[in-house]
């Protein structure tokens, strides 16, 4: 198989402690809506799972020479979901190779499938400590301390061990119904915890970090990517390009983009006015005149919603027998519902 290429890593001096900071961005998880009929192309080996989801009849891994490419939900139970609709998801390894983007966009066509949307995509960013050398657990721990204020208000959890001490393995950030997470966790740990992935390792080691250390990651999971970075100045709206995030330049600045409106700190003081509050400098990047906001393109939905749509269904299923006129009308709605909230 083609060797993996490492990302440059974004890498910024600190005058005060005269050495590099070095924070390695990737793409750690990809997956897209494709629609259409699957065609299971021969040069990919098929391996059927035995298990199905709550949504999706069948699930399919595609192996090329023997090593796991990408996995394919389609088939949905419910009438709500379009029946074209294929979830594609990148295996992790892949993600670390160049170019995800285009390759998983790429596998879809190859099926026979058309591209969508996105269904997710997580990026990150990795390194030892914070600027001058601020260690990511003792951020965790004055943050659980109350000594600092997050940007926005978000709801959160915290993982640890307790033992003499508290260690601090995890910290996650998300306002409700967010679209997007926050996540700051040790990985090096969790590698160590659950499964070690010689590809990663291999990647801190190409892009300059200290693999004797452990290596902390701080990933945003985006779960609608369909928002603009809003120039405060000019107000001119750049809309996020899924595409362009093979492009490292354009990662990086996502990420400070994202890092900016999510993950951005004040020390805690009695003073209400935030000019009178220090901020907490955790990077070296130069400040980020952008901001972010999601487009309104359909109308929202909640869960109350999809249990109408369920309720809906159930209703259709006892017409379709016995009042074909009510059946069609109450498919009608359903349709009508799944087109206008783009479903």
């Amino acid at each position: 198989m083609e060797e993996k290429k490492g990302n440059r890593p974004l890498s910024d001096t600190d005058a005060s402690a005269q050495a590099s900071h070095i924070a390695i961005p990737s793409i750690d998880w990809l997956q897209f809506d494709f629609r259409g009929f699957l065609i299971k192309r021969p040069f990919y080996t098929w391996i059927e799972q035995t298990y199905s989801t709550r949504h999706f009849a069948k699930i399919s891994e595609a192996r090329l020479n023997g090593f796991p490419i990408f996995e394919v939900t389609s088939e949905p139970k419910s009438e709500i979901l379009p029946k074209e609709l294929n979830i594609i998801k990148l295996n992790n390894r892949e993600c670390y190779w160049h170019n995800p983007v285009a390759r998983l966009k790429e596998a879809g066509n190859n099926c026979n499938l058309s591209f969508h949307s996105v269904s997710r995509v997580d990026i990150c960013i990795d390194f030892s400590t914070f600027a001058r050398n601020y260690n990511p657990e003792s951020f965790i721990k004055r943050f659980m301390q109350n000594k600092y204020t997050c940007k926005k208000k978000r709801q959160g959890s915290s993982n640890f061990d307790h033992g003499d001490n508290l260690t601090f393995h995890y910290l996650r950030l998300q306002a409700k119904r967010s679209n997007i997470g926050v996540y700051l966790y040790n990985k090096s740990h969790e590698m160590r915890e659950v499964k070690k992935k010689n590809y990663i390792i291999n990647k801190w080691k190409i892009c300059g970090l200290d693999t004797s250390k452990d290596i902390w990651r701080l990933e945003f999971s985006i779960h609608n990517s369909k928002f603009d970075m809003i120039n405060k100045n000019t107000k001119i709206h750049s809309p996020f390009e899924i595409d362009r995030i093979d492009d490292n330049y354009y990662l990086q600045n996502v990420i400070q983009v994202l890092i900016d409106n999510y993950f951005t700190f004040f020390q805690k003081t009695n003073s209400r006015a935030r000019n009178c509050t220090k901020k907490v400098n955790l990077f070296n990047f130069k400040p980020t005149k952008q901001t972010i906001k999601f487009r309104d393109e359909s109308r929202t939905t909640d869960r109350g919603d999809r249990i109408f749509l369920n309720k809906l269904q159930d209703l259709n299923n006892e017409l379709r027998c016995i009042k074909r006129a009510e059946a069609s009308d109450c498919k009608n709605i359903i349709n009508y519902i799944k087109k206008t909230r783009q479903l």
